[in-house]
């Protein structure tokens, strides 16, 4: 999973450098950072514990049966 994550980063920083016209990747992250987008790897990160977080918080039948594994993948995060 961390070579997807890797490969989004790449595109997105990509994608920026072209918009801003720029060659220099730590340019592209610090205009990242001031316009508030966050990397692609970090958003992956907090959309998996956002679901996560509704998953284990779920009064669903099924949701409870695998609480235990979700707050266990959770915690790996």
């Amino acid at each position: 999973m961390s070579r997807h994550k890797h490969s989004f980063d790449f595109t997105v920083t990509r994608v920026f450098m072209k918009m801003l016209h720029a060659n220099s990747k730590s340019v592209v992250e610090e205009c990242m950072r001031f316009f508030g987008f966050l990397p692609m790897s970090h958003r992956i990160v907090n959309r998996t514990v956002r679901f996560l977080d509704r998953f284990i918080s779920s009064d669903n039948m099924l949701c409870t049966v695998f609480k235990e594994e979700a707050q266990r993948y959770k915690n790996i995060l």
